[in-house]
């Protein structure tokens, strides 16, 4: 993915994003995922969505297409497009 096409997504929703690719592996991820705290959005690049999100949350993205889920307090809903 290109650096215009990941500023294309971000120009089009106020939402956060994370792209991952078919192996669920983060490919490219905004500031506004605070995930992994103050380390930053580059810090989840590489990294597979289980181990980030957890295997609940990825099972419920793969069947149903949305996920809400708990870290340190914050509520986050993730869907798939």
């Amino acid at each position: 993915m290109t650096d215009s096409q990941v500023e294309e997504l971000r120009s089009r929703d106020d939402a956060g994003y994370m792209i991952v690719d078919d192996h669920w592996r983060i490919l490219a991820s905004d500031e506004r995922n605070a995930l992994m705290g103050d380390s930053g959005p580059d810090s989840l690049t590489g990294q597979s969505a289980y181990d980030v999100l957890g295997a609940e949350v990825i099972t419920a993205l793969e069947r149903h297409g949305v996920a809400s889920f708990t870290v340190d307090s914050s509520s986050y809903v993730l869907t798939v497009n």
